[in-house]
């Protein structure tokens, strides 16, 4: 997790208990600014706290960011020229503390999940509901969330704001598309055309899928 903490009180008991199967095992990383943690939400230090209590023993870290990296991340926001973009630079900095974790550990985590402090989840995962996991698959909900292999999770954040950065001003350059590959399915890597856009035919969603 590598935002800023808005919300913990609506996620603490869906991060205490994030998946069905009890057996699973995981950490929670969060990175964020000591001002916003500690001056504008006096209540985080509390949930903060409590979730420390629950999942104890110790699976979860905080790191607060440091004045040369709040000017980093200011300066990349400048770069891209959008303040949303500034959640990756976060992002980047809570899956590097995972990285730390891993070196200290001598192992490496098997999933990665990115979530957002301010969501509610109608309740834990079930992973069983994401059976393409061990593929080069990503789960998805827009920004807010997102659902890997530890491959993939590197494959997507490593070194991400670089090349964030390297694609600034692009914004409106038109990319050639593959679409012999957007118009094929079941090629076994996942990737599925989703119809668009849909005109309501069952007969061209058909021709779609099986050319």
């Amino acid at each position: 997790i590598g935002s800023l903490l808005r919300g913990l009180h609506a996620s603490e008991e869906l991060l205490a208990n994030l998946f069905v199967d009890r057996r699973v095992q995981y950490w929670i990383f969060m990175y964020s600014s000591p001002l916003l943690f500690w001056g504008n939400n006096p209540g985080c230090k509390l949930l903060f706290q409590s979730l420390e209590r629950q999942l104890s023993p110790k699976r979860i870290e905080l790191r607060e960011s440091t004045r040369a990296e709040n000017a980093e991340e200011e300066a990349f926001e400048k770069k891209v020229k959008s303040r949303h973009m500034r959640q990756w630079y976060k992002l980047e900095r809570a899956y590097e503390m995972m990285q730390e974790r891993e070196l200290k550990e001598g192992r490496r985590f098997d999933l990665v999940l990115k979530l957002r402090t301010d969501m509610v989840l109608p309740g834990p995962l079930d992973l069983g509901d994401f059976p393409e996991l061990w593929s080069s698959a990503l789960y998805s909900w827009t920004d807010i969330m997102f659902l890997c292999n530890r491959d993939v999770a590197h494959t997507l954040l490593h070194d991400v704001t670089s090349r964030l950065a390297e694609y600034a001003g692009n914004q409106r350059r038109l990319f050639a598309l593959d679409y012999g590959r957007l118009l094929r399915g079941g090629l076994g890597d996942g990737l599925r055309l989703q119809t668009f856009p849909d005109i309501g035919s069952q007969s061209f969603r058909e021709a779609i899928h099986s050319n």
